[in-house]
């Protein structure tokens, strides 16, 4: 999940920096000026009430991981706002290599008529063709939408485990709307629930509730790296001023 994560962070990256060159250089100048000056402030502002105290080379590597953090919070920060374009990418991708993966297709395919022929209630004389699945009852169309759903968010969460926890998409869910599907591609004339429309019923969901979670998340995770940039100057600042209020205490 941290890898999808960090992957799609990269996606948005590259958005900023394609879409906004200027704009991508300018946030890294100031990412790498702000990292600098919180490395000179935690250098010196002991200075304020211990003048002869000197920082050590371990409260400069403190400073400098804390720099290096600071650098990537900073321009996380101003690259949020490319994530959900980044988002929208990776659904279509995966949509469109879903619908050509042949493999897929066809495991979901038999594993659809092999739980229709399982229950038993669809007339012989309907088993024509190895290709086809009967359903001439509501229990059958729902079996066959239902798994035709259920395996396309298998695929998606197997792929993409982060942006689908994001989106709140699970089994449940799934199931959820391939029965209200179902029921409107059937009383629209229907005949045959197929793997096409279940991938572009869950690409319709995940893109949906891209655009509706996208700016609370946005919120959230900078909230979150403002904490985490908070956090990370803490350490130095703390380390130091310990360091320097005992250099007093040995003066006096």
């Amino acid at each position: 999940m941290i890898n999808d994560g960090l992957n799609l962070l990269r996606e948005a990256f590259f958005l900023f920096l394609y879409q906004k060159p200027l704009s991508f250089w300018l946030t890294l100048l100031f990412s790498f000026f702000l990292a600098s000056f919180c490395w000179w402030l935690a250098s010196h502002y002991t200075q304020l009430w211990n003048r002869t105290f000197q920082v050590k080379l371990i409260h400069h590597f403190f400073c400098g991981i804390a720099a290096l953090m600071t650098f990537i919070f900073v321009s996380t920060f101003f690259c949020l706002g490319f994530t959900k374009t980044a988002g929208r990418d990776q659904i279509n991708r995966w949509g469109y290599e879903l619908v050509r993966n042949g493999e897929w297709e066809n495991r979901t395919f038999e594993q659809a008529r092999r739980a229709v022929w399982d229950l038993g209630i669809e007339p012989f004389y309907e088993w024509t063709s190895p290709r086809f699945i009967p359903t001439t009852t509501y229990q059958s169309r729902l079996t066959v939408a239902t798994i035709y759903v259920i395996n396309a968010t298998k695929s998606f969460l197997s792929m993409h485990p982060f942006l689908g926890k994001m989106l709140d998409l699970n089994i449940t869910k799934a199931e959820t709307i391939a029965k209200k599907d179902m029921d409107r591609y059937f009383a629209l004339g229907g005949t045959t629930y197929n793997d096409r429309r279940a991938i572009g019923l869950i690409s319709s969901y995940l893109i949906w509730s891209l655009d509706q979670q996208t700016p609370r998340l946005s919120f959230l995770f900078r909230v979150l790296l403002v904490i985490l940039f908070l956090f990370t100057q803490s350490i130095p600042f703390i380390l130091i001023g310990i360091a320097a209020y005992k250099d007093i205490k040995i003066q006096t």
